[in-house]
């Protein structure tokens, strides 16, 4: 039916932006890969997830950074540099802007929990 394909295709999106979450995805590249105008692209995926394509391709790139500031000891511009971020400063600020704290101070946060609950 035509809701089994819908949600396929919108299981399938999400797929590819996680699968490509280390790279500067933009709506126009996900809407390139699956064949369909970028703005169309928007209408749908909002109706299954309200805050939309492009909040949900900055939220999975977020994720992906928590994880490797929690998981390695790389330095901020070698994290920064892995997720596709050509400027240092927009990373910073991307980060800032999407979580409320500095990439070192969320490090430093989750650092300073683990070591308290131990």
């Amino acid at each position: 039916s035509a809701g089994d394909s819908e949600s396929q295709l919108y299981r399938s999106i999400c797929d590819y932006v996680r699968k490509n979450s280390e790279k500067m995805i933009r709506v126009s590249d996900v809407a390139n890969q699956f064949s369909y105008n970028p703005d169309y692209l928007c209408r749908f995926f909002k109706r299954y997830y309200k805050p939309g394509i492009k909040h949900y391709i900055d939220n999975i790139k977020i994720e992906r950074i928590k994880k490797e500031l929690i998981s390695e000891n790389s330095d901020l511009k070698t994290i920064a540099y892995n997720n596709s971020f050509t400027d240092y400063k927009y990373f910073l600020k991307f980060f800032k802007y999407h979580e409320g704290v500095t990439p070192s101070e969320f490090r430093n946060s989750y650092c300073d929990q683990n070591i308290n609950n131990k």
